[in-house]
């Protein structure tokens, strides 16, 4: 592999992660990764991947469809958000994070450990009823390729 520096602006960090908490331990694993011996990156049409000599990948994207946040659960509603196909498979699972703009209302996410190597299943929770909902929504996964 050839060694490839990841840049990315604070801004579009935030457009990924909106906890103040998790933009610090992301901007720390870039400083990390940056550092590596050997590196790799590149796209495609699922979105961006970075790969680490050591068996680290990153992958993220943007990616905006119609979601109906219409299942009631309590004082919530939820959404199932469509298939984000990783731009390169795992070869475990790996953690997810992901932030939704919903119709100009902030809706929350549920993600933690991708259900498969390949995609994640995600749902978007808000607390007000949103039939037909333009979604803004940043995915971001880390895990190992070796």
């Amino acid at each position: 592999m050839s060694k490839a520096k990841l840049t990315l602006t604070r801004k579009q960090l935030a457009a990924f992660l909106s906890d103040p908490d998790a933009i610090r331990v992301f901007e720390r694993v870039l400083d990390i990764c940056n550092t590596a011996e050997d590196a790799a990156s590149g796209s495609n049409a699922n979105g961006y991947y970075a790969q680490f000599s050591d068996g680290t990948m990153l992958c993220w994207a943007t990616k905006t469809a119609v979601v109906n946040i219409t299942n009631a659960l309590n004082n919530w509603f939820y959404g199932s958000l469509p298939a984000w196909t990783f731009p390169k498979p795992f070869v475990g699972q790996p953690i997810t994070q992901l932030s939704v703009q919903a119709s100009g209302t902030v809706a929350t996410a549920l993600n933690g450990l991708a259900n498969s190597i390949t995609a994640p299943n995600a749902y978007a929770i808000c607390g007000a009823l949103v039939a037909g909902a333009n979604c803004n929504i940043q995915w971001f996964a880390i895990g190992r390729w070796k």
